[in-house]
């Protein structure tokens, strides 16, 4: 097993749940990235979980995230797609 298919095994539900509606939104390029409080209103958790959550798949390299002066903007990056796509395998 690879280090990509370590990080890729090991994903989190809340994780698999933002990395597919960053892909649902198309949100795949810095230019196309959702705001932060937008995506958060998609999503019924307490502030605490999606920030973990967050701050999980930015350290793996997953999501991207725009840190502009007003807003936090968030992107799923190549690495986040592939994941989704190795989680995925096998399941239908």
């Amino acid at each position: 097993m690879n280090y990509f298919e370590a990080i890729a095994s090991d994903l989190s539900n809340n994780e698999i749940m933002i990395l597919g509606i960053l892909m649902d939104h198309d949100s795949d390029a810095p230019f196309k990235a959702l705001k932060r409080k937008d995506l958060k209103k998609k999503i019924d958790w307490s502030q605490a979980t999606f920030n973990k959550t967050i701050m999980s798949l930015e350290t793996k390299k997953l999501i991207g995230i725009l840190r502009n002066q007003m807003t936090h903007d968030i992107y799923i990056t190549n690495f986040g797609v592939k994941s989704v796509h190795y989680s995925l395998e096998g399941v239908e």
